[in-house]
């Protein structure tokens, strides 16, 4: 017992190191594009105007970040509620409950997933964190950056927070390169502006290319946890019909994505149909984070598998390169 544990506090440990120094990054090259260049060079030597705007772009993206890092951590990822009552009793001998949704993730003999730590049933794309113990809603990833889980309650801040960090960056590194040459051909450049601006290109480079995987996991509907098991296989408790509530266990191919629901309707299940929370930390989702639209064609074209895999006669074999001959046994 006491290997495990201690192995995980190391890792608790190394992360929040990773957060620290990520907060003393921040600082420092804030401070020196600031204070520094915008307003002890620009403000003070060379325009009043560029000085004052460089200052105020600088400290409203920074607020914008800012508050979205608090709402992050205030909103949370979003957890299992213990009252969550669509599983109450899912399975009750051959038969579900009649509440149960009309197709929901399970485990290959037609149950729902459940954990094993919180002993409750996980809806779909839940998943439980080690980090904090508990299962999230829509779990995507445990940043070590930020210290957090990022989950349904808090992603779409996330993504927010990476939109306006990248903006950032990227004024800072034009705005600084700009007036850094200017510098060298005065001869007074900084050693603190020259090692700003290295840091500064070392990070837009991972939040960048992080910016960009995240706008493409939204396209298409997928967490990082998703996103990383390319080939994994959904089992889906599905109902066939509305009279009987009769149901049967499909599955995808490998990679095969429920979710995902056209372009458009993907980047509104994050954000919503308000256009602010695609640039500004206004509001948390509406929804509950348990249920989620289905892929419709998908499960119309499992139903139609399903239903010629079960009208084949039992008699009738095939084999890859022949059509269906009848074989008597």
């Amino acid at each position: 017992m006491k290997g495990p544990k201690n192995k995980r506090e190391r890792r608790y440990v190394a992360m929040k190191s990773v957060s620290i120094v990520l907060t003393f990054v921040t600082v420092y090259t804030a401070y020196v594009y600031i204070g520094r260049l915008s307003y002890s060079y620009v403000y003070q030597q060379v325009s009043k105007v560029k000085g004052g705007a460089f200052i105020g772009v600088s400290v409203l993206e920074l607020l914008i970040v800012l508050v979205c890092f608090v709402r992050i951590c205030v909103e949370g990822p979003g957890l299992l509620d213990r009252k969550w009552t669509d599983f109450e009793k899912p399975y009750a001998g051959n038969g579900y409950d009649v509440d149960a949704p009309d197709a929901f993730i399970c485990e290959q003999d037609g149950r729902p997933r459940w954990c094993h730590v919180c002993m409750k049933h996980k809806p779909d794309r839940a998943h439980h964190s080690s980090e904090i113990g508990k299962c999230v809603l829509k779990m995507d990833h445990y940043c070590q950056y930020l210290g957090k889980v990022i989950g349904y309650a808090n992603y779409r801040f996330f993504w927010v927070m990476l939109l306006h960090a990248v903006i950032l960056l990227l004024f800072w590194i034009i705005t600084t390169g700009y007036y850094l040459a200017a510098q060298v051909r005065d001869g007074i450049v900084e050693g603190f502006i020259i090692s700003s601006l290295a840091i500064e290109v070392l990070v837009l480079l991972g939040a960048a290319g992080l910016f960009v995987q995240h706008c493409y996991m939204i396209s298409v509907n997928k967490t990082t946890i998703e996103y990383m098991s390319p080939n994994y296989q959904y089992f889906i408790n599905l109902k066939m019909d509305d009279e009987f509530n009769s149901r049967v266990v499909v599955f995808t191919e490998p990679g095969g994505n429920p979710w995902t629901i056209g372009l458009l309707n993907n980047w509104k299940a994050v954000f919503g149909s308000n256009p602010l929370n695609y640039v500004l930390p206004i509001s948390r989702p509406s929804d509950d984070g348990m249920h989620f639209a289905y892929n419709q064609e998908l499960l119309n074209q499992l139903k139609s598998n399903y239903l010629q895999s079960v009208q084949q006669p039992p008699w009738v074999t095939t084999t890859p390169n022949d059509p269906a001959q009848p074989t008597t046994t």
